[in-house]
């Protein structure tokens, strides 16, 4: 099978796969109890007791088995049910069922119970009557095996001819999921039976759950998540809803928690920077992996990395590649991929550099850029070399401007002539598999790691609570001291009190030697407590993967607080009993919660752990009293030697200074004369430099005030300007207004005189209507009336003057045209 093929979604024969559900899957739950027995699989008010992944621990520790696996089918006799354990890693072996002593079983292989048929798969394949089986009364005869119970199953199914009586679908049930290959999946029972199958188990070994009081953990806990349910999509094919849940891996808290961790890896413990850094590099593969797969588009991951998010990511990625080859394979790797479905060389390099605002460098910059990081070796040229052969980069990107940075950075999305191609035309040789990348996350961020995690945190919480050596210890070794001080120089000295420098000086030297005692009698002890709490967390992990957060926060408070408890019981010594009724009832209450037998056991050594530092703590004592003691008369014999001595340098102090006397006065005077010369000179300078300064700051002042009246007069004559083109605006807007009233009275006159004349030849059309009439008789008379009517039927106006109102000329020509019309209408 080749790279593309392996890609390819999963044929559906895994029909379902899902946990344990009382609503759905109740016949699962009459399986388990029918083989583990009704007193460890039983019904409760809510349901089932392993209905949660407590309570298949749970009913898994009163069995003791490592795993169990069953097969169920119907045939045309009834059903038939195949069960087998998974061994024992350490010993081998497996335990006995409740169902081989507590019903027909015997030591037989195959029990029939109405139409049910329960097999026990490895008795089948133990009992095989063949040289390569062992029979009850004969010794091996090939190299002994201990195949897992899917390979027992199929085996013992083979032997028992039972494929060709199926006519059902299978249906598998486990106590604890631990497939590690979601591609190959119940393999070898598909080889020899080809039907679809569901299958249900009690809980997962994965991580389902976010319940961490760790921020960090948690959101590790999410991603987990997220991954192990795009597998669990992809195992039965699911890939529309695959493509929905693939989006969650490109959420900005994921990206954030990844960049944070490789951020921050000389800070953090050794398991969690390793975690960070493989998680990653898991992280870019499954993101090239969708890609492949078409289960994401490449759009999708471009812009997801171009997110300040993204960028971070990235930078971190590079930073990291400096100095670990496969980070700047995977992420070049993961850029090809990007590539080979279409999108340009031009908008690859806009997510390899970061623009000034992000506060980051790029992948590009802090992976190749001699001028930002060169304690690296020779991995940076040879990733500058490969991205500048395949296009990525251009040799000017990484010395370039921060301004011509900001623009790369805001390219928008482009894609090639090849975008529109298939993921089977891309050339993806050598990138890794969907299933594999998949199953490769899952195994990082495993529950075990992070459970591991979560006691270094709290071994880093509790440590520094428990001081080898208190400042209440401290404090009594002050106490010694002075109380030993005040007795001593009692003796010594009555009238006087014992120097202070001196106790502290005594305190100072007692000190390190009583921590360094201290420290080595408590280690073991507080080693041993953080060690028993530790214990006590990392077991309620275990038991109890599904507790809610505040459950599990609650649980850690209360083994917190019962180390501290034992913690203030060791250092107190004898203040506090050492069966203290608080303590005793945290025991009992821890007891109850995990119903462990070898908790009493464990209680016992503690106490007398316990009880040794009490021994030893008087001895420390006794031997540092001891000390301060011989120390405080040693300083007080020195006093009484040293006030001897000190009589005498007095009196030959007397002696020299009256010797020495006048030259030292004569001296004296000198000095003091020069010191005074000094003075004086040091004065006049600074009185000269304080006039300098006064008369260059009276310049700035004269200057700033010339500058200053300048600029009002300039103010001044602008608003002068300004105010005179505004009256000149207003008296032309005045003007204008007053021509357009001008023109709107004359067009009015001459609406009434037209209306006038209009009049006026209506009634003389009248009258010569009526003169017409009166003389129709005769012809000539009408004739010389019609020629008489002729003259007056014609009347013109003169037309309204256009152009700008307000003109001299225009105005005149308004008058004579006026003039004219009173004419013409006196003329008709």
């Amino acid at each position: 099978m080749n790279v593309t093929q392996a890609n390819r979604p999963l044929a559906p024969i895994v029909a379902l796969r899902s946990a344990f559900d009382p609503l759905f899957h109740d016949a699962s739950a009459i399986i388990f109890q029918k083989i583990m027995g009704a007193d460890v699989v039983h019904k409760t008010q809510d349901g089932w007791n392993i209905a949660t992944p407590s309570g298949a621990i749970a009913a898994q520790e009163k069995i003791r088995a490592e795993n169990l696996m069953y097969v169920m089918y119907n045939t045309q006799d009834g059903t038939t049910i195949y069960f087998a354990q998974e061994l024992d890693p350490a010993t081998k072996t497996c335990p006995r069922l409740p169902i081989h002593y507590k019903s027909a079983f015997g030591e037989a292989d195959t029990v029939v119970e109405g139409k049910v048929t329960i097999v026990d798969a490895r008795r089948v394949v133990h009992n095989a009557p063949s040289s390569f089986y062992r029979v009850n009364d004969t010794e091996n005869t090939a190299r002994p095996v201990h195949p897992s119970a899917e390979n027992v199953i199929v085996e013992a199914m083979r032997i028992n001819k039972s494929v060709e009586q199926i006519e059902s679908r299978l249906y598998v049930g486990r106590m604890i999921d631990t497939e590690r290959d979601c591609h190959h999946l119940f393999s070898t029972l598909r080889t020899l039976v080809n039907r679809s199958i569901e299958y249900v188990y009690l809980r997962d070994a994965g991580v389902r759950y976010v319940n961490s009081d760790v921020p960090t953990i948690a959101r590790l806990q999410a991603l987990a998540v997220a991954v192990n349910t795009l597998r669990d999509m992809r195992i039965v094919g699911d890939i529309t809803t695959m493509k929905q849940a693939a989006q969650a891996l490109l959420q900005e808290q994921h990206v954030t928690t990844l960049s944070k961790g490789l951020e921050h890896l000389r800070g953090d413990s050794r398991t969690s920077a390793e975690l960070s850094q493989r998680m990653s590099l898991a992280y870019i593969e499954l993101l090239s992996a969708l890609v492949n797969a078409q289960v994401l588009c490449p759009t999708e991951v471009w812009r997801m990395l171009a997110t300040d998010a993204g960028c971070h990511l990235s930078s971190m990625v590079g930073r990291r590649a400096r100095y670990v080859r496969q980070f700047g394979d995977t992420y070049v790797a993961m850029l090809d991929t990007l590539f080979g479905h279409g999108i340009e060389a031009s908008s690859i390099l806009s997510i390899l550099v970061a623009t000034q605002a992000s506060g980051m460098e790029g992948f590009a910059r802090e992976l190749c850029a001699r001028s930002y990081r060169d304690d690296a070796g020779s991995l940076p040229k040879e990733f500058e070399k490969i991205l500048l052969k395949k296009g990525y980069i251009n040799p000017t990107a990484l010395t370039t401007s921060a301004s011509r940075r900001n623009v790369i950075a805001v390219r928008p999305l482009k894609f090639g002539p090849n975008a529109r191609k298939s993921a089977e035309m891309q050339n993806i040789e050598g990138s890794i598999s969907l299933d594999h990348a998949l199953d490769k996350t899952r195994a990082i961020l495993c529950k075990d790691v992070l459970d591991k995690i979560s006691l270094i945190n709290l071994d880093k919480i509790l440590r520094p609570r428990m001081p080898r050596v208190t400042s209440a210890d401290e404090a009594q070794v002050s106490r010694w001291v002075n109380s030993a001080a005040r007795k001593v120089w009692k003796e010594k000295f009555p009238s006087e009190n014992p120097p202070p420098k001196l106790i502290d000086i005594i305190v100072s030297e007692i000190l390190p030697g009583f921590r360094r005692d201290m420290t080595e009698l408590r280690t073991a002890a507080v080693n041993q407590i953080i060690e028993r709490a530790i214990q006590q967390f990392g077991e309620f992990l275990a038991r109890h993967p599904d507790a809610t957060a505040e459950a599990l926060s609650t649980e850690k408070d209360s083994i917190m607080d019962s180390a501290l408890q034992r913690y203030r019981r060791m250092v107190a010594g004898e203040d506090l009993p050492l069966d203290s009724p608080s303590t005793d009832d945290v025991d009992s209450h821890r007891e109850e919660a995990t119903k462990a037998p070898s908790a009493t056991a464990t209680t016992a050594p503690c106490d007398d752990d316990e009880r040794a530092p009490r021994q030893t703590h008087a001895q420390i004592f006794a031997s540092t009293q001891a000390n301060v003691e011989q120390r405080l008369k040693l300083a007080a014999d020195y006093k009484s030697s040293e006030q001897i001595k000190a009589r005498l340098a007095r009196q030959i102090k007397n002696r020299a200074a009256e010797t020495v006397g006048q030259r030292t006065k004569e001296e004296t005077t000198t000095r003091v004369t020069q010191a005074v010369q000094q003075r004086a000179m040091a004065t006049t300078q600074v009185y000269a430099q304080q006039a300098i300064l006064q008369r260059t700051q009276q310049e700035v002042k004269s200057r700033a005030q010339q500058s200053a009246e300048q600029r009002v007069q300039q103010q001044v004559v602008s608003r002068w300007v300004h105010a005179t083109q505004e009256h000149t605006r207003q008296e032309a807007q005045r003007r204008a207004a007053e021509a357009v009233m001008q023109r709107h009275d004359m067009q009015q006159k001459i609406e009434a005189h037209a209306k006038a004349v209009a009049t006026q030849e209506t009634a003389a059309r009248q009258r010569r209507s009526e003169a017409l009439s009166a003389h129709s008789s005769t012809p000539s008379t009408s004739r010389q009336g019609s020629s008489q009517t002729q003259p007056s039927a014609v009347h013109t106006f003169p037309p309204i003057p256009q152009g700008p109102v307000g003109s001299t000329s225009k105005q005149k020509s308004s008058k004579d045209s006026r003039s004219n019309g009173d004419k013409i209408a006196m003329t008709g």
